[in-house]
C-alpha cells in the first residue's frame, strides 16, 4: 500500500514517499514512465495535489505531453523545498560517503543531487562547481573503488 503524499516540506519525507512509490511501481510490474506518473498523481492530496492540478492538466498532461516519470519527481522535490533547507542540504553533502555497497552510494548521491539541484534553482544559488561534486562523491567511495 502506498500511502497519500501530503506535500511537506522536509526534503527527506518526499525521498521516503519517492522511494515508496519506486517500490510500489515495482511490486506492481508499472514500469512506464507515464504509468509511473499517473499512479504518482493519484496518491498525491491535500497542497501538493492543488499545486500538481497547477502544474499540469488533470491527466498529467503538462504541455500536451505526459509528464515523464523524472521530471515528475525533480518537480515535485523542487514543490516541496524552500529556501531554508539550503543549509540542510549542505550538511547532509557533507555526510554523503560510502558504507555499504556502491550502489548504495551512487543512490544516495542521485538523491542528495536531486534535492540539491532543486534547492539552487529555487534560490539560485550554486555552491559546488560539477568538479566539486564529482571529486567529493569520488572522496566518498571506499578506496579500494574509487577509480582515478
Amino acid at each position: 500500500k502506498l500511502d497519500k503524499f501530503l506535500g511537506r516540506t522536509d526534503p527527506k519525507s518526499v525521498d521516503t514517499w519517492l522511494d515508496n512509490l519506486e517500490d510500489y511501481c515495482v511490486a506492481h510490474s508499472i514500469v512506464a514512465s507515464a504509468d509511473k506518473t499517473f499512479v504518482a498523481q493519484y496518491h498525491l492530496d491535500g497542497e501538493i495535489k492543488d499545486w500538481f492540478k497547477l502544474f499540469t492538466d488533470s491527466t498529467g498532461v503538462k504541455n500536451n505531453k505526459a509528464m515523464d516519470f523524472d521530471e515528475f519527481k525533480r518537480e515535485l522535490t523542487r514543490a516541496s523545498l524552500d529556501s531554508t533547507h539550503s543549509d540542510d542540504i549542505k550538511k547532509d553533502f557533507a555526510k554523503l560517503a560510502q558504507t555499504g555497497p556502491a550502489a548504495k552510494n551512487v543512490e544516495a548521491f542521485r538523491k542528495w543531487h536531486l534535492r540539491y539541484n532543486a534547492c539552487a534553482e529555487l534560490t539560485n544559488v550554486n555552491y559546488y562547481s560539477d568538479a566539486i561534486l564529482l571529486d567529493a562523491f569520488m572522496s566518498g567511495l571506499k578506496k579500494e573503488v574509487r577509480v582515478h
